[in-house]
C-alpha cells in the first residue's frame, strides 16, 4: 500500500513537471528548458535588502548627481519598475539622470525592473537602503497599470522569468514574508502562473474590487512614507507619477490627495500619447529617451522644495 502511494506521488510530480515544461514550450520559449526545481528560494528573503545585490553591483543607476551633494540641500529618491529604472536606456537617458542634471541635485534611482509597490516598501524597511541614500525631501514613484497585478506577488505572465518576492502588507499594515519552500515551489510553476495570471487579470479589472485594490495601493505608499520620514527625521513630499492611465485612476487619485500625496498624470501633463511609437519602443514596450526628454522638465516644474 505504501509503495503504491509513493509511486502515485512520484507519477503526479513527474506529470506536473512535464506539463509545466510543455505549457512553457507552447508559449514560444523554445530556447529555454524551464526547471522549477532550480529556483533559489533564498532569493525571496534576501533580495532587495540591498539594491546593489540585485544588480550584482553593476549598472544599478545609483546615484545620479553626487557632485551636487555638498551644493544642494535637496535630493530625490525615485521608485518604480523598469520604466523608472530606465531599462533598455543608457544611464544618462533615464528620468533620474535628467532630473539630476536639470535640478542640480542628487537623485537616487531605486526603481527595480519587474518590481513595483512591494519592492519600494521592502527597501524602506532595509537598513542597507539608508546606508546608500542620503536624507531626501522628495520621493517620486512612477506607476504603471501592471503594478496592481504585481501587488499579488505573481510573475508578469507565463512568458517571464522575473523572480517575485513572496511578501505583502497584511490587513494590519504589517510586513509578511512567505518563506514556505513548498508554497514558493508551486508558485514557480508556469502552469500555476498561467492560470493565476488569468484569474488575477479578471479580478483587478472588476469594478467591484476598486475600493479594496486602491486601499492596498494607498497603504503601500503611506507605510513607505512613514518609514522614510522616521529614518530621515523630516517631512517628505511624495509624488506619484501615473506614467499611463491606470485602473480606477479617479478613485485612487482622490484617496492619494486626501492623504497628502501629490499625483501627476503624465498624459494630461504632456497632452500626447506616450504609448505612441515616438515615445515608446514598440519592441520592448518601454519608454524611449524622448519620453523622458518631454516629461522631465514638466515634472520638475511640479516639484515643490521648501
Amino acid at each position: 500500500m505504501l509503495k503504491k502511494i509513493i509511486i502515485n506521488i512520484f507519477v503526479f510530480i513527474a506529470c506536473l513537471f512535464i506539463t509545466d515544461c510543455f505549457v512553457y514550450i507552447l508559449n514560444y520559449e523554445y530556447n529555454y528548458f524551464h526547471n522549477p526545481f532550480q529556483y533559489n528560494f533564498g532569493q525571496y528573503k534576501k533580495q532587495f535588502d540591498n539594491i546593489k545585490d540585485f544588480f550584482n553591483g553593476e549598472d544599478n543607476r545609483l546615484p545620479d548627481g553626487l557632485q551636487y551633494k555638498n551644493k544642494s540641500k535637496h535630493s530625490i529618491i525615485v521608485f518604480g519598475c523598469s520604466f523608472a529604472f530606465g531599462q533598455y536606456l543608457q544611464p544618462s537617458q533615464t528620468l533620474s539622470a535628467k532630473l539630476s542634471k536639470l535640478l542640480k541635485m542628487p537623485v537616487y534611482n531605486r526603481a527595480v525592473p519587474g518590481g513595483g509597490l512591494q519592492q519600494m516598501y521592502k527597501q524602506s524597511l532595509s537598513e542597507d537602503f539608508y546606508k546608500d541614500v542620503s536624507s531626501s525631501d522628495i520621493v517620486i514613484y512612477v506607476m504603471i497599470n501592471d503594478h496592481y497585478r504585481r501587488m499579488f506577488g505573481l510573475p508578469f505572465s507565463i512568458y517571464d522569468d522575473a523572480v517575485y518576492l513572496q511578501y505583502k502588507i497584511d490587513s494590519r499594515g504589517e510586513f509578511v514574508i512567505n518563506d514556505n519552500k513548498f508554497v514558493n515551489f508551486y508558485k514557480s510553476l508556469y502552469i500555476y502562473r498561467f492560470i493565476m495570471s488569468k484569474l488575477v487579470y479578471s479580478y483587478i479589472k472588476n469594478e467591484n474590487n476598486a475600493e479594496y485594490l486602491t486601499d492596498i495601493v494607498l497603504k503601500y505608499f503611506v507605510k513607505t512614507r512613514d518609514n522614510l520620514e522616521k529614518h530621515f527625521n523630516r517631512k517628505i513630499k511624495f509624488y506619484i507619477i501615473c506614467y499611463e492611465d491606470v485602473l480606477f485612476q479617479n478613485l485612487l487619485t482622490n484617496k492619494l490627495k486626501k492623504n497628502n500625496f501629490k499625483v501627476i498624470l503624465s498624459n494630461e501633463l504632456t497632452k500626447v500619447d506616450l504609448n505612441s511609437e515616438r515615445y515608446k519602443n514598440q519592441e520592448n514596450m518601454h519608454p524611449k529617451e524622448s519620453a523622458w526628454d518631454l516629461l522631465t522638465p514638466l515634472i520638475a516644474e511640479k516639484l515643490s522644495f521648501d
